[in-house]
C-alpha cells in the first residue's frame, strides 16, 4: 500500500489485491477525506464485502473485480463513495444471489446529512436472473434520502431492490444508466410487516436506457410506493415476459402518484398504434389519473387511459 497527500488534505492510497479490505479501514478512521485507489489493469478477487466508509472515496482506476462466491462486494455507507468500478459476475462459481452495491440503513445508519453522490460511472457484467446490482435496505427505524447513484450494467438478475422492514422511507433518489439484459428492473417493496406508512417508498427518480432481453420478465415491479418517476428510453417492449409496468400488491388503490414516461422508438409507435398494444405492455392498474403513463408522441391518440 501507498500513501501521499493531496492539496485539500485528505490522503491518496493504493491498494494491491488482498490490501483492500485494510485499506478502506484505515481511510475510515482518518481525519478528512481519504481516496483509495485500485491498480490499473489488476482483477481483484474478494471473498468478503468492501466497506465503504463515510468520507472515503473507493476509485477502481481501470481495476476489475470478480467475486470469490457469493458475497455482496460493496457496502456503501452514508458519504461513502465509489467510482468508475467494473465488476465482472460471470465467472462466480455458482448462483450469484447477493449485491453488488448495498445501501443499508439498518446496518450503516441515517442516509441524507452528506454528499448524495454514492456510486458515480463504471459498469457491471453478470448473468441473467442472479443477483442485484443496487439494493436499498431499509431498516432500524432509519431512512435512506437522497442517495445519487449511477452505473450501467449488461445481464443481472434485479437492477434496483428497494424494500423497507419499518415506517421509515426510502425517499428522493436518483438512479440512471443503462440496463441491458435483466430479469427485473425496478422491485419497490416491503420486507417483513409494516403497519405505518406502508407505501413510504416516494419521490425516487429512475433516468434510464433500457433493453431487455429474452428472459426479461417486468421492467417495474411496483409493490409499494408513491409519487416514483420512471422515465427513458425503452427498448423493444414487447419482450417483456409479462408487462413493462405492473402495479400490485395489498391495498393497491393506495398507490398513487406513479408516472412512467417513456420515450419509445419509432418501431414501437407503429405497432402501438396499428395495433393498440398498450394492454401489453402495462398492468391495467396503471394509466389511470392515480398513476400516469406518459407517452409524449401519444397525445392525442384515443388508446385507451395511456395517452399521458
Amino acid at each position: 500500500m501507498t500513501q501521499s497527500a493531496t492539496a485539500d488534505h485528505g490522503t491518496v492510497r493504493r491498494a494491491a489485491p488482498g490490501e483492500v479490505t485494510d485499506v478502506l479501514a484505515a481511510g475510515a478512521d482518518a481525519p478528512g477525506t481519504t481516496r483509495v485507489e485500485l491498480y490499473p489493469e489488476s482483477v481483484y478477487r474478494p471473498s468478503t464485502p468492501w466497506s465503504i466508509a463515510d468520507g472515503v472515496v473507493l476509485r477502481y482506476n481501470g481495476a476489475t473485480v470478480e467475486p470469490r462466491g457469493d458475497v455482496d462486494l460493496h457496502h456503501v455507507y452514508p458519504g461513502g463513495r465509489v467510482e468508475d468500478a467494473h465488476v465482472n459476475l460471470r465467472n462466480v462459481d455458482g448462483t450469484y444471489t447477493s449485491s453488488v452495491f448495498r445501501f443499508d440503513s439498518g446496518k450503516f445508519g441515517f442516509y441524507g446529512n452528506s454528499n448524495p453522490w454514492h456510486v458515480r460511472g463504471g459498469f457491471t457484467e453478470g448473468r441473467i436472473g442472479e443477483g442485484t446490482l443496487f439494493e436499498f435496505a431499509q431498516g432500524g427505524e432509519q431512512a435512506i434520502y437522497f442517495v445519487r447513484v449511477a452505473h450501467s450494467v449488461r445481464n443481472i438478475g434485479t437492477v434496483v431492490d428497494m424494500h423497507r422492514s419499518d415506517a421509515y422511507g426510502i425517499n428522493g433518489c436518483q438512479i440512471s444508466g443503462i440496463w441491458y439484459g435483466f430479469q427485473r428492473g425496478i422491485h419497490t417493496h416491503n420486507s417483513g410487516s409494516v403497519d405505518r406508512l406502508t407505501d413510504n417508498i416516494a419521490g425516487n427518480e429512475f433516468d434510464v436506457v433500457v433493453q431487455p432481453a429474452d428472459e426479461t420478465e417486468i421492467l417495474w415491479d411496483l409493490e409499494r410506493g408513491r409519487f416514483n418517476v420512471l422515465r427513458g428510453r425503452f427498448w423493444d417492449y414487447g419482450m417483456y415476459d409479462d408487462v413493462m409496468w405492473r402495479l400490485h400488491g395489498d391495498d393497491a388503490d393506495d398507490r398513487y402518484g406513479n408516472v412512467l414516461r417513456w420515450f419509445p422508438v419509432d418501431g414501437s409507435r407503429r405497432w402501438l398504434l396499428a395495433e393498440n398494444r398498450v394492454g401489453h405492455a402495462f398492468d391495467d392498474q396503471v394509466g389511470s389519473d392515480r398513476n400516469r403513463i406518459v407517452v409524449p408522441w401519444l397525445q392525442g391518440h384515443p388508446i385507451t387511459d395511456f395517452t399521458g
